[in-house]
């Protein structure tokens, strides 16, 4: 089921914005953020077992698929080409994440990269679509605002 995002995801590389999410966006669902950590790998004396512990900042991995807003496929594959191209100099940066309604605070990851941009055929309601699929890989959350 399609829904319209409420969220808006900017990544800053190098000072510069990069919209990956804007308000009114069609995607396919709300953007997921698995959390995981790092791990240290220790080996202890007179056991074949390693020890794992939790190391470092706590990983979050962010995915969506953002529908192309063009009618015509054609267009819309030229569009997410082009996109792919734009995309693929797109260095670490924060990732600010904000939320429709909510104009006092926004969220930010003080580190994120881009680790995934891809074109995808997408069938909706027996239609092919284009859509494009993002993943960011980001650390070090934190609420700006009150």
């Amino acid at each position: 089921m399609n829904v319209i995002s409420n969220w808006r995801f900017t990544l800053y590389p190098a000072g510069v914005a990069v919209p990956l999410l804007n308000y009114g966006d069609e995607i396919d669902a709300e953007p997921t953020w698995p959390l995981r950590k790092p791990l240290d790998t220790i080996n202890l004396v007179d056991s074949a077992t390693p020890f794992l512990r939790p190391a470092g900042n706590t990983i979050y991995t962010l995915s969506w698929r953002l529908f192309a807003d063009l009618d015509l496929d054609k267009t819309a594959r030229q569009h997410v080409m082009e996109g792919l191209l734009y995309y693929q100099n797109t260095a670490k940066g924060p990732l600010n994440i904000e939320i429709q309604g909510i104009t006092d605070r926004f969220w930010q990851f003080s580190q994120a990269y881009l680790t995934e941009h891809t074109p995808q055929r997408w069938m909706d309601a027996g239609t092919a679509r284009i859509a494009r699929g993002y993943s960011v890989t980001a650390t070090g959350l934190v609420q700006i605002g009150p």
